[in-house]
């Protein structure tokens, strides 16, 4: 009798203990599933800038990207909607959404004083500033002069410069500003 009662201790402790291993391995697996939100970090820092986008203005110009940029070859703008506090700029949405052909667009549309940058793509995935880019930046800055000025070169990929005014030097070639 003693053996019979050993056996089924032994049993039912195994079968406690199968049944709380899967119900924690239950709650381990699920969690990620019915997380309320997602931690990303968007953000992007130079010597002299920080840029940091929301999760749906990011996920709104990688889709801009990856439709028009990627699948049509053309360059798009848009104005960028945000805050800024010192040398941080918190963009929260976009405006003005402009579809150029594969190498122009049309940076001119920030003229009101609600946005903080304007931003544009590079089909060939540079993320050089051209002549014509900051001739339309040194036009949006006599609108806002605290004004970015944003290339996105590929997915999740920006180029950002921020200053008073821009001297093209002796004859305006491109120039490369860090990321």
């Amino acid at each position: 009798m003693k053996k019979k009662t050993k056996s089924n201790i032994l049993f039912w402790t195994n079968i406690v203990l199968v049944v709380l291993f899967s119900i924690t391995l239950g709650f381990i697996i699920c969690a990620g599933f019915f997380s309320s939100e997602k931690i990303i970090v968007n953000e992007w820092t130079t010597e002299d800038i920080t840029v940091q986008f929301n999760a749906d203005t990011l996920y709104k110009l990688n889709n801009y990207f990856s439709q028009i940029t990627i699948g049509q070859g053309n360059e798009f703008s848009v104005c960028l909607i945000g805050n800024t506090v010192n040398n941080s700029y918190f963009i929260t949405g976009t405006d003005q959404l402009y579809i150029g052909n594969n190498n122009s667009t049309n940076s001119s549309l920030c003229k009101d004083k609600k946005f903080i940058g304007m931003l544009h793509s590079h089909p060939k995935k540079t993320n050089v500033f051209s002549k014509a880019d900051l001739s339309a930046y040194n036009e949006g800055l006599s609108y806002n002069d605290q004004l970015i000025d944003v290339i996105m070169y590929d997915i999740e990929k920006f180029n950002f410069i921020r200053f008073k005014h821009f001297d093209f030097g002796l004859r305006g070639e491109e120039i490369d500003v860090k990321e």
